[in-house]
């Protein structure tokens, strides 16, 4: 097991001595590091601050990652996983969001033994580099999401990991262990054709280029890491929050973790902005801003198909609205692997939301087409009143796990 620790930024110049902040530079990412934070726009400066290092699009899993990282300062940080394809950038996108961050413990591969005897990991980030090496200790890990704290005793002695803690991973596959998913915010890479596109574009612009100002970008990657650490954990309190929500999500038995999610994002959002909130006896008032901002970015994971599922359901109903297809049609319009799209089709049948209007027939595939799905609850936008952009709830097929083998997208590579 490795650990690494970065952002010794915040060391250096937060918790500083007075020596260190008399010099003149570490004063002057002081101060713009707490000008940073009174930005009324963060995470849109943290999205494109990032886009000038050179990376392109993913705008709302930055945000989300972004949140989930300031989370680490709750009582009940938030998780997530993201999911994607081998070689889609996973892991470049969990980096890009971290290397701006407060100290994070990056592991490669979790063990029992290894997870209890970390010590005080409190208010970072646990980032887990890859969902499958968390072997026999998903339990464990479990614990320490949802508890704070982990506690191991033999009859030798008593072992102890301290949080709360923020957890990210990355996976390959279409789930990871079910009690530790629930727990988890999904994300998924955009893996469209136009992504592929402007993710070519830029590499062939930058290298055609000088090169980026490594100097300024640099800084600006040390102002993000001691804003994240100037920032202090306190309680938020979120007003009348129920009345945004669309009434048939509230119903459903999904929405008693999910709103802990939402609550979550909602909570970060306002510590993130706390330099902009009113504060009443220590604890911080959540706005119609933080509100709205984290409703949006929460919005695919309202209802009961969860986020990754969600992409293919529109991307196949862009395509085939109003007539059927098969497997390899659909593979040849989304760009997509045809074993990994047919794991995926299969999926949204178990949910109630593809048909099969007939069989297959020796060497002609089977042919699918789109259930008419009613579209997706939308919540109400905070300054609105009880009105609800949404039609009707989807049915519920089942809410915990989802139906569907459990093999990785890479094994069908």
């Amino acid at each position: 097991m490795e650990h690494v620790e970065h952002c010794d930024a915040v060391a250096e110049l937060v918790a500083a001595e007075p020596a260190v902040t008399e010099d003149v530079e570490g004063k002057r990412l002081l101060a713009e590091a707490e000008e940073l934070l009174r930005a009324p726009d963060l995470l849109e400066r943290f999205v494109s601050d990032v886009h000038a290092g050179g990376f392109v699009g993913e705008d709302k899993n930055l945000k989300l990652l972004k949140l989930v990282e300031t989370s680490r300062l709750l009582d009940k940080p938030l998780g997530a996983v993201v999911k994607a394809t081998a070689g889609s950038g996973k892991s470049e996108l969990v980096r890009q969001a971290l290397r701006r961050s407060a100290p994070v413990h990056e592991v490669d591969e979790f063990t029992p033994h290894a997870l209890d005897s970390m010590g005080d990991v409190r208010n970072r980030v646990l980032y887990l580099t890859e969902a499958a090496r968390i072997n026999k200790a998903a339990s464990q890990l479990r614990v320490l999401i949802s508890e704070g704290r982990l506690v191991t005793r033999d009859h030798r002695s008593e072992r102890r990991c301290d949080g709360p803690v923020a957890f990210i991973t990355t996976t390959t596959a279409l789930h990871v262990e079910p009690e530790l998913e629930s727990r988890l915010l999904e994300l998924t890479l955009d893996e469209s054709r136009e992504q592929n596109r402007r993710i070519v574009s830029a590499k062939c612009t930058a290298a055609g280029e000088w090169g980026l100002d490594r100097v300024s970008y640099d800084e600006q990657t040390r102002v993000w890491q001691i804003a994240s650490g100037l920032l202090m954990a306190k309680p938020v309190a979120i007003p009348d929050l129920e009345r945004h929500l669309p009434p048939e999500y509230v119903a459903c038995y999904s929405a008693r973790r999910g709103v802990e999610k939402l609550i979550g994002l909602i909570s970060a959002h306002t510590v993130l902005h706390q330099r902009r909130r009113e504060e009443r006896g220590g604890c911080l008032i959540a706005t119609d801003e933080d509100i709205a901002a984290c409703l949006e970015l929460f919005q695919d994971h309202f209802g009961t198909v969860p986020p990754v599922l969600l992409a293919i359901e529109t991307a196949l109903k862009a395509q085939f609205a109003n007539r059927d297809f098969t497997v390899t049609e659909a593979a040849a319009a989304l760009d997509r692997n045809p074993d990994v799209l047919r794991r995926w089709i299969k999926e949204l049948a178990d949910l109630g939301r593809l048909e099969q209007p007939g069989k297959s027939m020796g060497r002609r595939g089977a042919r699918w087409k789109m259930v008419n799905a009613v579209e997706p609850m939308v919540a109400a936008p905070p300054d609105s009143t009880h009105e609800f952009r949404t039609v009707s709830a989807p049915t519920v097929v089942r809410d915990a796990t989802f139906a569907g083998d459990r093999d990785d997208f890479a094994r069908a590579a």
